[in-house]
């Protein structure tokens, strides 16, 4: 028999056979002990539907076997395919990055290995971590694309009280904060810091902690960057989506008072003009 791996996207939910028999057939079709756990699998992109009420071809795979072949990506209903293709791609690419970084922290073999070999598997994680802030990258302009829509709730809360109260006099919008920001690169510490990693032993000790800050960094119409960051204290609560949320979020902070300076100093402007002609 040959060797494959799978590069399939499904959707799954957590089923025994005995439920999976029943609700496909109502019947047992499939041998074993019913309570057995699993899932039922629904494959998207491809093949012949066979239950009613699914798009895809559906089947049941027990658990282990189910979690060795698949990485949860989240919730991509709606997505195109290419973009639910790039969640997978991080998904994986993260799962391997983050096994590569326990071997090279905690495993007694990666201290054993000749420092050349060291050297290349530290750089190897940095390469990973790099690709994976680039998909990071992307992903985000995939949910930003849509919530920029539409600025922070907060931001909508206060805007349509001034418009309720008629301050219609020249201010900053959240839309023109958005409309302001034409790139955003986002990325941890440790990922940033990788030019180092291979020679510095300090900050590769540290990598751990360095991989909870998240940067944000906003690139403005005229060049001017801002940055934002979010800390996690505890390792267990660091969550890549939200942190890069909230990094956004202070980044955006910090663009208020640059254009409300430069919407100020139009205004002075105008005025002193204006004052300089009726005179």
């Amino acid at each position: 028999m040959k060797t494959y791996i799978g590069t399939k996207i499904v959707k799954a939910s957590p089923m025994s056979r005995a439920a999976y028999n029943a609700y496909c057939c109502g019947a047992l079709i499939l041998a074993g002990d019913g309570a057995d756990d699993g899932y039922m699998v629904e494959y998207t992109d491809g093949g012949k539907p066979n239950v009613t009420g699914h798009v895809g071809y559906v089947s049941w795979s027990p658990k282990e076997q189910f979690d060795n072949a698949y990485i949860f990506v989240g919730d991509v209903d709606g997505m195109p395919a290419h973009q639910q293709r790039v969640l997978a791609e991080k998904a994986e690419l993260d799962k391997k990055t983050e096994a590569l970084s326990v071997f090279i922290e905690d495993n007694p073999l990666f201290g054993s290995l000749v420092q050349n070999e060291q050297d290349d598997l530290v750089v190897q994680h940095d390469y990973m971590s790099q690709y994976a802030s680039v998909l990071a990258s992307r992903i985000e302009r995939f949910s930003i694309a849509q919530q920029n829509t539409s600025p922070r709730t907060d931001d909508n809360a206060i805007e349509q009280e001034i418009q309720a109260k008629g301050l219609t006099a020249p201010r900053v919008t959240p839309a023109d904060i958005e409309a302001n920001i034409v790139r955003e690169h986002y990325g941890t510490a440790d990922q940033l810091t990788s030019v180092w990693l291979v020679n510095d032993k300090v900050i590769q000790h540290h990598r751990k902690n360095l991989a909870l800050l998240t940067i944000c960094v906003l690139v403005l119409r005229n060049g001017f960057t801002v940055t934002g960051e979010s800390a996690c204290a505890s390792p267990e609560n660091f969550d890549a989506e939200l942190g890069r949320k909230i990094a956004r979020e202070n980044a955006v902070q910090k663009v208020w008072p640059l254009m409300g300076y430069a919407l100020k100093e139009r205004l002075y402007e105008q005025s002193a003009e204006r004052a300089k002609l009726s005179n």
